[in-house]
This record gives C-alpha cells, sequence and structure tokens, in this order.
C-alpha cells in the first residue's frame, strides 16, 4: 500500500458515516439552518410584529436604534446627513437582533456538541457502519460555553466587519433587490399569498444571508480552535467510555488505593481488546476485593 493509499485509509477511518451524518445531517441543519430561521423570526416581529407576547422585542428594537442614531449623530456622523445616520442605525439595530436571535440558541448548540461523538456512535451502530476510532476521538477538544460563546462573538465581530466595509447602502440595496426577486419567484408558485408579508420575509432573509450567514460556519470554526488551546483532549480510554453506550464508567481510585502497593494498576487499551470476558464468579470475586471490573468491548 502506497503512502496515498494509506492516508486515505486514515481519513476513511477519522470520518466514518455517523460523523457525516451527525455533522452534515443532524448538526448543520439545526445549528445553521434552524438559528438562521429563528433569527428571521425575532428580526420580523421587532419590526413588523404585533403579537403582545414580543412587545419587549420591539421596545429592545427601538431602545437599540434610537440610541444608536444619537450615539452616531454626535459623534463620528455628526456632520453626516441625517438619512445616512438612519441607514447606520437601522442596519445596525437589524444585525444585532439577528445576532439575537443566534446567541439564544447557544444552549441546545452546546448539548449537540456535547454529545457529538456518542450521537455519532449510535448513528454508526443504527446503520451497522465502521465506528469511530478511540484514538481520533481522543484528540477532538471538549466544546466549552467558553469555546462557543467567544466563537461566537469572534464570528459576529468579522461579521460586522464585512458589513461596514460594504456599507449599509448597498447591503441594503443588495438585500431588497434579493428580497424583490424572491417575493417575485414566490408569488409566481403560491399566488394566493400576500405579497407584502412575503417581501418584508425575504427582506430580512436576504440582510441574513449576505451579512450573517458566515457567523455559523465561523463560529464552527472558532469554537474548535479556542477548545483545543483551552482544554486538553480526553484520553484514549475516556474516549472509549464516552462513544460506546454500553460501556460503563471506570470506577474512581481513591489517593489510598493509588498509594497502596496491593493495589492492581489499571489495565492498558489493548488489554481491554485482548482480554477474554471474564465469568460472573471472577467479577463477583474483584468486586468483593474492591477492584475495578474489566469489561471486554469484543
Amino acid at each position: 500500500m502506497t503512502a496515498t493509499d494509506k492516508d486515505t485509509a486514515q481519513k476513511k477511518k477519522k470520518r466514518t458515516v455517523g460523523n457525516r451524518v451527525y455533522d452534515w445531517g443532524v448538526y448543520t441543519t439545526f445549528a445553521w439552518a434552524g438559528v438562521a430561521a429563528f433569527s428571521m423570526f425575532l428580526a420580523h416581529e421587532s419590526l413588523h410584529g404585533t403579537h403582545k407576547m414580543f412587545g419587549w422585542l420591539r421596545s429592545l428594537n427601538k431602545g437599540i436604534h434610537d440610541g444608536l442614531s444619537g450615539i452616531l449623530s454626535k459623534t463620528v456622523m455628526k456632520h453626516s446627513p441625517k438619512e445616512n445616520v438612519e441607514e447606520w442605525a437601522k442596519a445596525t439595530t437589524l444585525f444585532t437582533i439577528l445576532y439575537l436571535g443566534g446567541s439564544m440558541l447557544m444552549a441546545p448548540i452546546k448539548w449537540l456538541e456535547d454529545h457529538r461523538h456518542s450521537n455519532a456512535a449510535k448513528i454508526d451502530n443504527l446503520l451497522g457502519t465502521t465506528p469511530p476510532d478511540p484514538e481520533t476521538i481522543a484528540k477532538e477538544p471538549k466544546q466549552t460555553w467558553k469555546s462557543l460563546l467567544s466563537a461566537r462573538f469572534l464570528s459576529s465581530v468579522i461579521g460586522y466587519g464585512g458589513f461596514i466595509l460594504v456599507g449599509p447602502r448597498i447591503a441594503g440595496k443588495s438585500s431588497r433587490w434579493f428580497g424583490e426577486k424572491f417575493t417575485g419567484i414566490w408569488q409566481k408558485l403560491r399566488p394566493n399569498c400576500n405579497a407584502e408579508t412575503v417581501r418584508k420575509w425575504a427582506d430580512i432573509g436576504a440582510f441574513d444571508a449576505m451579512v450573517t450567514a458566515g457567523t455559523a460556519a465561523t463560529t464552527y470554526g472558532f469554537s474548535r480552535l479556542i477548545a483545543r488551546k483551552n482544554d486538553p483532549a480526553p484520553a484514549v480510554e475516556d474516549a472509549l467510555y464516552l462513544i460506546d453506550p454500553a460501556t460503563p464508567t471506570p470506577q474512581e481510585t481513591s489517593s489510598a488505593d493509588v498509594n497502596d502497593k496491593s493495589s492492581v494498576a489499571a489495565p492498558s487499551l489493548a488489554s481491554k481488546f485482548d482480554k477474554p470476558k471474564e465469568s460472573h464468579t471472577q467479577k463477583l470475586a474483584a468486586t468483593a476485593d474492591n477492584l475495578p471490573i474489566v469489561h471486554s468491548l469484543g
């Protein structure tokens, strides 16, 4: 086997069907499409909604807009025309509401990250495909609230930086152009829909796609970089317990057991695969002597 073939085989070993289904089917659908849909919903309610439940959101939207208008007109844009100040305030407020919507869904995204390996392993078990390689899983960084929220903030700063380069006028014209085109196509397919309502949703969706769509992708990448920097990867044996639902959590060893010379050292990873299953009697005897039970992975 050539070096290229070995590299290809190693890549296939790392990315199982379960991992691909979870990343691009479950995780991507929620973390990207779900966040975008929820953000658009909040933005629509803040601008055009009438439901009493979201009155606080419309008040927040107005407060941010009015506050930005006052700050900009008195500082960096005090010599600019009022319409320019209004464009920046309105677009920045919309960007903020969209960012708020995505941030509110960090809790379920954290759950998806915490259960990434075990859920991917369950998918592999269901499909009968190759299970994850323990050594590869052990190298994966563990996501934390710090890594996710820091990545979310950094990606949003980059997104707003891109918005500043483009400017609210071009961003607004572009979103309205795409919104108009989408509305025309939608009305041809669903002529009974209210064109004005469709246009409002289309404008918000176009702005979200242009200005904040990259936030999800950059959050995904930044969060892993931050997690890898701040959190050491778990041991290989810990990864085995993480990805194999049938494997029980190992017993904790007290400091007294560690210092006791008569205690038996923990088995290596190789012995877990090579050692035959113990009988029920042997397991009971081991428990009585306060020794860890070794479960076969075969």
